[in-house]
């Protein structure tokens, strides 16, 4: 991987794939199975586990694989039709999240493990964090495709209308959109061009089956109604502070009662991809988290300043 720096000033590093990390395949119950796994198998640290967002692959975590592989064990698993992924007619987060669950189980990940989730992935990450395969020690999730108001259906239905109709640019469009093309032009022009490889009816099937299949987990109220049973510390980062004050009221209605404590952030500079368009902050972010889950002290996190309470009683919040 090289160090070019972007139009912007974005180090292209952290996003653009150079055939740094190494991949293979495993056939899994729904197909062939595209996966990373690197770093030390005998580690006493706990596995980190990544799952991407819709149209994207396992190439997102190639700067996170690169910074955490050399002291811990790091799996990243393309999800179906993603990357090097086969398609499946079942795209729902419930099979994708028997997929990860499956290479886990082959790869003979015991845990705990750390689960790490963007967008799609963090409702994949959450229902493993809920149905618990292995032991979890914790979960980090990225903009998280979950928390939609009643009623986002009729969004997203005329998007899956002109995706089946074969719009792929519009696909591409969609997932390269949520970055600001002015601060991050190159990244968005990765993104696009990403996202237009992935077959057109991956991202139509995968759109609706996470927000139109009956009991969707992307909706409310079906979405906090299962998002409370996470039983272990959640970290989530939102770009939308009214999103992160959502989140915080899920957390704090939840079923984790251990010695570290879930945590809302928001980062209002960022757009969809916090961990491509800001990846120094990102990891640094990882690690502190991380460390938290293994004992460090509460005041090393070194984060509290982006961190989003919910609303209380009389309407007020702690941040505003």
């Amino acid at each position: 991987m090289t160090g070019q720096r972007g139009a912007a000033g974005v180090d292209e590093q952290a996003y653009v794939p150079e055939g740094g990390v190494a991949r293979f395949h495993l056939e899994g119950p729904g197909g062939r199975l595209a996966l990373v796994d690197a770093g030390p198998t005998d580690a006493a640290k706990a596995p980190l586990v990544l799952v991407h967002g819709w149209g994207a692959d396992t190439h997102d975590w190639d700067a996170v694989v690169a910074r955490f592989a050399p002291e811990r064990r790091v799996l990243a698993v393309d999800l179906r039709g993603h990357g090097g992924s086969a398609p499946n007619d079942d795209h729902r987060p419930h099979a994708s999240a028997a997929d990860v669950a499956f290479v886990l189980g082959e790869r003979a990940v015991a845990g705990p493990v750390i689960l790490v989730g963007h967008s799609l992935g963090a409702v994949v990450a959450s229902i493993l964090a809920v149905e618990r395969p292995v032991p979890i020690a914790g979960l980090m999730v990225i903009d998280p495709a979950y928390g939609r108001p009643a009623g986002h259906h009729l969004r997203v239905e005329p998007w899956v209308r002109r995706l089946r109709a074969g719009d792929a640019a519009f696909g591409a469009e969609l997932v390269a959109g949520s970055v600001d093309a002015e601060r991050h032009p190159r990244l968005r022009e990765y993104l696009f061009r990403r996202a237009l490889r992935t077959p057109v009816r991956t991202i139509w099937r995968t759109l609706a089956d996470l927000h139109l299949s009956e009991g969707a987990l992307s909706t409310e109220p079906a979405g906090s109604r299962y998002l409370v049973e996470r039983a272990c510390p959640v970290l989530a980062l939102n770009r939308d502070r009214e999103r992160a004050r959502w989140e915080a009221g899920v957390l704090a209605a939840s079923a984790n009662r251990g010695p570290v404590r879930s945590r809302s952030l928001v980062w209002p500079d960022s757009g969809h991809f916090p961990h491509l368009e800001h990846p120094d902050r990102f990891h640094t972010l990882l690690e502190r988290w991380v460390g938290l889950l293994a004992g460090a002290p509460a005041d090393t996190f070194g984060f509290e300043e982006d961190v989003v309470d919910p609303v209380s009683a009389d309407g007020g919040t702690a941040d505003a």
